[in-house]
């Protein structure tokens, strides 16, 4: 297949698909705290990935986002902390947490994993189902998927209600590739632009989003499988950094 020829797939149906693919595995994860009378909400956001793992349900996000709800508690016993539609204390349901690397596991009851999941359809809609066995390190050049909620898409309808927009990416190349965390190396020029959001100016908010590596068999099958989250992204470089999923099995010792 030429450069041009997968331009054009990507631009047709098969590329839409690949793009909103990521994002039935991932909800907004927001904080802040509840306002007195009058007052605005204010609300910082990243994003969990859902993963399920035989009967137990979990909720991937960041140490960093963790870290402030913590600030926003210290500051206020109004603070509160979501997954979705899902309120939870995350420190009385944490199965782990590192600042290295940059993650941080909740884990879910089977009444919160249905709540989060409710009347969902496509975005949010299911836990990705992952592996007993340790996760392959995605090699440099293998392509990824991923997607999330950046806080330029968020917007406040009403006091006391919130719209995250989604924002995602099909199919992109691991650059480099370690033990510890993968880069992708944006290069804009060679992108294939859909979908009906508008492109944010800063993807911040996606941190703990799912990332999808992406499989495809001799056949031409495309599968994927959990491939890690996404903890930084450089605007100045256009670099997205990623844990890979090894080091978070690592961390919870699966």
């Amino acid at each position: 297949m030429t450069p041009d020829e997968a331009r054009a797939l990507l631009a047709g149906p098969f590329g839409l698909e690949l793009m909103r693919f990521p994002l039935r595995f991932t909800k907004p994860a927001f904080f802040g705290i509840w306002p007195r009378r009058g007052d605005p909400l204010v609300v910082n956001n990243g994003s969990a990935s859902l993963i399920r793992r035989g009967e137990e349900h979990f909720a991937i996000t960041c140490h960093h986002v963790l870290d402030g709800f913590r600030q926003k508690r210290a500051e206020s016993k109004r603070a509160f902390f979501q997954v979705a539609n899902c309120r939870l204390d995350p420190f009385a349901q944490l199965a782990e947490e590192r600042d290295r690397p940059d993650v941080a596991v909740i884990r879910l009851s089977a009444a919160q994993a249905a709540e989060i999941t409710r009347d969902s359809n496509g975005i949010g809609e299911a836990f990705l189902e992952i592996e007993d066995a340790r996760s392959e390190l995605v090699p440099e050049g293998m392509g990824i998927a991923f997607g999330g909620f950046p806080g330029d898409l968020r917007l406040q309808p009403s006091v006391a209600e919130l719209n995250f927009g989604s924002y995602s990416c099909g199919a992109t190349p691991v650059t480099t590739s370690r033990d510890d965390y993968l880069v992708c190396q944006f290069e804009r020029a060679e992108w294939v632009r859909q979908g009906y959001e508008p492109e944010p100016a800063t993807i911040g908010g996606i941190s703990g989003c799912p990332v999808l590596r992406i499989h495809e068999s001799e056949a031409g099958i495309i599968s994927h499988s959990f491939g890690g989250i996404v903890y930084e992204y450089s605007p100045e470089f256009d670099l997205l950094y990623i844990v890979p999923a090894a080091a978070i099995y690592d961390l919870m010792g699966w």
